[in-house]
This record gives C-alpha cells, sequence and structure tokens, in this order.
C-alpha cells in the first residue's frame, strides 16, 4: 500500500469514495495529506495540504472520530474523519470522506424561500378574503346604523329591509 501511495497511485481514495458514496475521500499521514481526490483551485489533487486544526485536535490528539463541518482546502465539506492507528494502537494518521456543504445550503436556502413565498401568498389571500367577508357583514350594520340615526333624528318614515337566507324573502320593518 505505502509503494502505491509514494507512486501516486489514488486509485485507494478513489475507490474509497465511491464505496462511501461521496464526493471527496483523503488518507493523511499524521496531519499531512498524502493520498486525495480533494482538488485544489489550479484543478491538481491537494496532496501536501494539512488538516485543519479542530480536526487535528479532535482525531490526532484525542483519538476520536470527527464528524461534522469543516474547511476542506478551499471550501466548506459535511466532513467524518477517523483515525489511523499503528499495530501499537497508536494514532498515525486519518482517513477522511466528505462531500462539499454548497448544495445543502442552497437547498436549505430554496426551502426557506418556499415557505416565505407560501406564507406570503397565504397571507394576503387571508387579508383579501377578510376584507371580503367584512363588507358582507357590515353592509346589514351599516344599514342598522343609518335607520337607528334616523329615529334618533326623529324620522320614522325609514325602512329596513331584514333579508333572510332561510326564508327566502325579505322582510320590511316600518317606523310608526
Amino acid at each position: 500500500m505505502v509503494g502505491h501511495l509514494i507512486n501516486r497511485d489514488f486509485t485507494i481514495v478513489d475507490d474509497t469514495k465511491n464505496a462511501v458514496k461521496v464526493e471527496t475521500a483523503t488518507i493523511f499521514m499524521n496531519d499531512l495529506r498524502i493520498s486525495t481526490n480533494v482538488m485544489k483551485l489550479d484543478g491538481n489533487r491537494a496532496i501536501g495540504t494539512r488538516v485543519s486544526i479542530p480536526v487535528y485536535n479532535a482525531v490526532l490528539k484525542e483519538g476520536k472520530t470527527y464528524f461534522g463541518r469543516a474547511f476542506v482546502v478551499n471550501g466548506w465539506y459535511i466532513t467524518a474523519y477517523e483515525p489511523i492507528y499503528d499495530i501499537n494502537k497508536k494514532v498515525i494518521g486519518i482517513l477522511y470522506v466528505g462531500t462539499p456543504e454548497a448544495p445543502f445550503v442552497q437547498l436549505k436556502n430554496n426551502a426557506q424561500n418556499n415557505i416565505i413565498f407560501i406564507g406570503a401568498v397565504c397571507l394576503i389571500f387571508a387579508i383579501i378574503l377578510t376584507m371580503f367577508l367584512a363588507g358582507i357583514f357590515m353592509k346589514p350594520i351599516e344599514r342598522l346604523l343609518g335607520a337607528a340615526n334616523g329615529i334618533g333624528n326623529g324620522d320614522l318614515t325609514g325602512k329596513i329591509a331584514v333579508e333572510s337566507t332561510d326564508r327566502n324573502r325579505h322582510t320590511w320593518f316600518k317606523f310608526q
């Protein structure tokens, strides 16, 4: 295996990437990236780059598995780092797998925008419906108030139409 790594044979990380179904995989010797399919901005594999300090502390110093968000070479990734042990159970490196965070952030932003849009449409619909219903309920009250004002001013000749949907007829009240 060491011979493959020394000769820059990257099949181990490429096979790991495909087996785990992630975007990137790396083998670190201590904190140094020695085999990877993580690409630098120039399009070359990021051989020789170092692991981030939070990952270094968790995996190499404490011997723990690290899961979560991490900055990898040139962007944020959702990652998992697992310690690699020698035969004496000493941590000598790290196996990393990860996928870019950007598509998940975009998915979250799209979902938030859709929720805001649907909420705004529902709010507008509710306002329009409320205005329509308020108009329907206020007309009879306005007629009753007008008649009450007329009575208060001494006009007993006014009429109030009472509409009844259950009887399908109009009843007129005269003031005498």
